[in-house]
């Protein structure tokens, strides 16, 4: 009787034991090659599975890495074979990254499904984390604001506002006296306006800007400052998006499904570029001016109406 009763204890052991088994023999894990990237740069996560002979991986789960919405995910490669012994098999996958908004993100454990017999398991890699920086660390020092001074209340201070008023109201009688004496001309009816495409008016304002010569002068916020407003002023006329009154982030949102990628891409470098040069005093080299405006030039080429003959108007 004892001797029937021995095997009862193992068996009920083995299966108690059967499913950790299962996922002691898949080891999944993740890797970046950097923890630190700029806003629009690239990084990849090197997903690597360990695991027995007689399992079948499935595709992993690797769409939600960032629940933010931050971190777009670019590309991923196959499976590509490392490792085959008689009790382990190793392959890695590589997956492409961006990041579109500076702060410190956590991406989410990637999970590889597998079926090993007839069950289904899971297995889950590390979370990974990721510093997004605005711009280089050591590239700019941002000094602390100085308070504002401010000088006590002076009657003289009242004249300029004085005399304006008084050129107003002399200015205004001049002109209501003119018109009770000259006799009403009559109304002719003016000709439509001359609609110039936005691409001319954009690369004419390219032009002027570079005749101008700001940075050269050592103007260099006031020449990135008309340089993105230049090409914010297109972006709106061309494509009926909020340019103007969005930030580069909204700008590269509203290009995503309107532009090729590499053009939005190029576009938003640009942008976020010239925002570090006004708002955060950034000093770029001396050669980058010059390439921007370049970039701005041929993103509007790349861009413009095939068909861009003048009107007979436009020709005159």
């Amino acid at each position: 009787m004892r001797k029937l009763l021995y095997p009862i204890p193992i068996l009920l052991l083995t299966i108690l034991l059967a499913p950790q088994a299962g996922k002691a023999q898949v080891d999944a894990r993740a890797t970046i090659d950097s923890a630190q990237v700029l806003i629009g740069g690239k990084r990849t996560i090197r997903l690597q599975v360990d695991y027995a002979p007689g399992i079948r991986l499935l595709d992993p789960v690797i769409a939600p890495l960032d629940t933010a919405g931050s971190i777009e995910l670019l590309h991923t490669s196959e499976w590509d074979t490392t490792r085959i012994s008689d009790k382990s098999i190793s392959v890695e996958k590589e997956i492409l990254i961006t990041a579109w908004d500076s702060g410190y993100f956590s991406l989410k454990p990637i999970s590889v499904p597998y079926r090993i017999q007839d069950r289904t398991d899971t297995a889950y890699t590390n979370a990974l984390p990721l510093e997004v920086d605005l711009m280089p660390q050591d590239s700019a020092m941002l000094m602390p604001l100085k308070p504002i001074i401010e000088e006590p209340f002076r009657t003289e201070d009242l004249i300029p506002y004085l005399l304006g008023l008084l050129a107003t109201v002399i200015i205004l009688a001049g002109i209501w006296w003119w018109w009770r004496r000259k006799k009403r001309p009559v109304e002719k009816v003016a000709p439509p306006p001359v609609v110039i495409p936005a691409h001319t008016v954009a690369l004419d304002k390219f032009e002027a800007l570079k005749q101008a010569q700001l940075w050269q002068k050592g103007q260099i916020v006031q020449y990135h400052t008309q340089l993105t407003f230049i090409l914010r002023e297109y972006l709106e006329n061309r494509y009926g998006i909020l340019a103007l009154e969005s930030t580069t982030r909204e700008i590269a949102g509203q290009l995503k499904n309107i532009v090729p990628e590499d053009l939005r891409q190029e576009t938003t470098r640009l942008l976020n570029t010239s925002d570090m040069v006004k708002f955060a005093k950034a000093t770029p080299p001396v050669e980058v001016h010059d390439q921007l405006l370049t970039q701005a030039v041929k993103f509007i080429q790349s861009t413009k109406p095939a068909s861009t003959e003048a009107s007979p108007e436009q020709s005159q």
